[in-house]
């Protein structure tokens, strides 16, 4: 029971941080793969429970998502734009 009500935490987390990557996408605001993390773990870190993460975020967009295990920093960090795809 435990481990289903951390993934559905897991989810509402998801859910919240996606929705405000696809505001701010719309909005045309820069948006790197480092923003990812941060809001992916800012939105994980207001759920009840959370403690630390368990593993970096993984957050490649384009050639950087086929990266096994990558993990963006700011000197390699992607700009998001709608022509290729974010593994996250």
């Amino acid at each position: 029971a435990g481990m289903v009500a951390a993934h559905r935490r897991d989810g509402a987390a998801m859910c919240v941080a996606l929705s405000e990557l696809e505001f701010l996408m719309q909005s045309h605001q820069p948006v790197t793969e480092m923003d990812v993390d941060h809001i992916v773990t800012a939105a994980r870190a207001k759920q009840h429970g959370y403690l630390d993460n368990s593993f970096d975020t993984i957050a490649g967009f384009g050639a950087n998502g086929a990266i096994v295990h990558y993990v963006a920093q700011a000197s390699n960090a992607a700009t998001l734009s709608t022509d290729s795809f974010l593994l996250l």
